[in-house]
């Protein structure tokens, strides 16, 4: 009895397929970045604001009697958290280093920013962060040391 139908795929069915899955994978990979740089650099501010209020409040509360800071390296991806009249003449014993991935996100600002001691008042600092797609977010601390 010959076969009326023929059961199966063509070429070119499996090639619409296998074409409809590839697009697939890589709007998922897309979505995936994407979610991944922009968790990164939440993150990253996030990290940062607390830094810059614990620096603040141990220069208020006069913790070891001196300013305290928060030193930039952008090349590196790191930021340190210091004790000391600026970073070159900090005591490096109450050094506390953070890190980001540069590679997801990218920071400009002041490579320093120092609050003086019991005041915790400060310069004026504006820092901007960008992620791997663009998206930015920035931090501004006013000369009290608040950020807004």
């Amino acid at each position: 009895m010959p076969y009326r139908y023929q059961e199966g795929l063509t070429f070119l069915e499996l090639i619409i397929v296998l074409t409809l899955i590839g697009m697939l994978v890589v709007l998922t990979i897309n979505l995936f970045t994407r979610y991944q740089a922009n968790q990164m650099l939440r993150l990253t501010e996030e990290e940062i604001k607390s830094t810059i209020v614990e620096a603040r409040r141990n220069a208020r509360v006069g913790v070891n009697g001196s300013k305290h800071g928060i030193y930039f390296d952008s090349a590196n991806g790191a930021y340190t958290l210091f004790s000391g009249e600026d970073f070159a003449h900090r005591n490096v014993q109450y050094d506390f280093i953070h890190t980001w991935n540069k590679g997801l996100v990218t920071y400009q600002g002041p490579s320093e920013m120092v609050f003086s001691a019991l005041k915790a008042t400060t310069s004026p600092v504006t820092i901007q962060l960008t992620d791997s797609t663009g998206k930015q977010r920035v931090i501004n601390i006013n000369e009290l040391g608040s950020i807004q």
